[in-house]
């Protein structure tokens, strides 16, 4: 079941427009008011009998979204296993800019305009090309403010995923988070209120609030127009990508030696990626990944061992952290859940002897179960299968991971990448068409996918690797190069502290 409301406003302004091809002249005994509109010559001449008022008017959209899921299913005979999830989505997207600058508009011949009452500027622009003396305006009084343009927009959701199915994933029985990234931006710019450099005689000094010494007077840094940053797609999708690129991320990490302060420099990498892969604030995701990391082995006891409770735990904390670190609540919520659920609990603690189950020990080789016992076999899990795999230490028990031989390849170009480097192996998420469609693909298996996209079918596509990054957006602060040289504690280390002081 679910339920969507949806709500989308508008405004756009189209200005009114007098042109002249050579010089334009008018006179009113009383206001002339241009809000909206321009008037434009060689040579623009005016004379106002009271109060001239040029005001810009800002276009607007909005876009506000409500949604609410629930569904449940109860398995009947001798498996009654209860499954279900209910979620909550939000989008909010507002847009108010000025598109086009109301004003007078001169050519080379400048202007010459008198004005008896008070000259008022509301974003608005009295503009020419000509030299400074021949630009004059003579006003009673001069008032003027600048029009600030903004665009934002806020997405997020969250919900709970209920599974009582005892073949369910270890890290996914009970009632567990379900906590996406959010998504947010902002922009932000000035119309300012402008006068031509020229002369501008006050002659009511004594009615003169304002120093016109403040006002703009350059006509080429005066619209500032803004533009919207609002894709809905695009933002859902990278939303995707960031949980994507924590799941496979976090459980890679779980793999890798080193100490638990350790592994939270890596928490806190990929935290803060996933942060800023859906436009956020990297020390948000950062912060509260890499905090919940080193006091794992505390939630671990606070949850009784219970995954489902410490993904709650996590949740949590990572809330708190990142709402002081930055205010936002969720993405700490999501990163250090994701975290907690897909590192700390993302192996299976127990072997279940199920028939046709692979096995692998290092040093020995395969295994596959075999009515309930231990068969010895050359053969490999075919490609996409799960297997056990005995944890070489002896202090995990035994660990079910997802074993995929598959290489990875990107055919055609890319359009977006994020990634991680552990272990000089790259793990993360893109976007690339291939045939003229665009497709999302994980990246793991090493350098593989990279490897290949500049090697196997992109050869013509990419002259050297410093090439393939130049397809690659580096626009949320990432530098790949540097990550691509290892991935040292001190690499990064230094990684984190120089994104974090962006």
């Amino acid at each position: 079941m679910s339920k969507g409301e949806v709500s989308a406003n508008g405004t756009t302004y189209n200005e009114s427009n007098v042109t002249a091809t050579k010089d334009l002249s008018f006179a009113s005994g009383k206001d002339t008011n241009i809000k909206g509109g321009m008037l434009s010559g060689e040579k623009v001449t005016g004379n106002v009998g009271n109060d001239l008022n040029i005001e810009s008017k800002q276009d607007s959209n909005s876009y506000k979204e409500n949604n609410k899921s629930a569904g449940a299913s109860i398995g009947i005979g001798s498996n009654k296993a209860i499954s279900g999830s209910a979620s909550v989505g939000k989008i909010d997207s507002n847009y108010n800019s000025v598109t086009d600058q109301s004003g007078i508009y001169a050519g080379k011949e400048g202007f010459e305009i008198n004005v008896e009452g008070n000259t008022d500027l509301k974003g608005g622009i009295i503009s020419s090309t000509a030299d400074a003396d021949k630009n004059k305006l003579s006003t009673g009084t001069l008032t003027f403010e600048d029009i600030q343009n903004k665009a934002d927009y806020k997405a997020g959701g969250a919900g709970i995923k209920v599974n009582k199915n005892n073949d369910a994933e270890y890290n996914e029985k009970g009632i567990t988070p379900d906590i996406g990234m959010p998504a947010s931006g902002e922009s932000e710019s000035t119309t300012k209120a402008t006068i031509s450099k020229g002369t501008i005689e006050i002659r009511d000094k004594e009615n003169q609030k304002q120093d016109i010494n403040k006002l703009n007077r350059d006509n080429q840094n005066s619209l500032n127009r803004l533009g919207e940053i609002f894709d809905k797609t695009k933002i859902e999708e990278r939303q995707e990508l960031a949980n994507l690129f924590g799941e496979l991320a976090y459980n890679e990490i779980h793999y890798m030696d080193g100490s638990n302060e350790q592994k939270a420099l890596y928490h806190a990498v990929v935290g803060g990626i996933m942060s800023k892969l859906t436009s956020g604030d990297f020390l948000a995701g950062a912060s509260a990944a890499g905090i919940n990391k080193l006091v794992i082995e505390e939630i671990d006891k606070v949850a009784g061992g219970d995954p489902d409770k410490a993904q709650w735990v996590s949740a949590a904390l990572g809330a708190v952290i990142s709402g002081l670190v930055s205010g936002n609540v969720q993405a700490g919520a999501s990163t250090a859940a994701s975290g907690t659920k897909n590192n700390e609990y993302g192996a299976r603690p127990l072997y279940s002897k199920q028939d046709g189950a692979y096995i692998y020990v290092p040093g020995e080789g395969w295994y596959v179960v075999v009515d309930g016992k231990d068969v010895y076999t050359q053969e490999t899990p075919p490609e996409g299968v799960p297997y056990w795999q005995k944890d070489e230490g002896g202090n995990l028990g035994w660990d079910y991971i997802r074993h995929d031989r598959s290489d990875q390849k990107i055919d055609d170009k890319i359009l977006y990448c994020k990634y991680i480097m552990i272990n000089n192996k790259a793990y993360g998420v893109t976007v690339y068409e291939y045939n003229d469609n665009t497709k999302k693909a994980i990246i793991k298996n090493g350098m593989t996918m990279l490897a290949g996209a500049l090697l196997a079918k992109n050869a013509n596509s990419f002259d050297s690797i410093d090439a393939l990054f130049n397809n690659i957006d580096p626009k949320d602060g990432l530098d790949y190069k540097s990550i691509l040289k290892g991935s040292t504690i001190e690499n990064i280390s230094n990684y984190l502290s120089k994104v974090a002081g962006r």
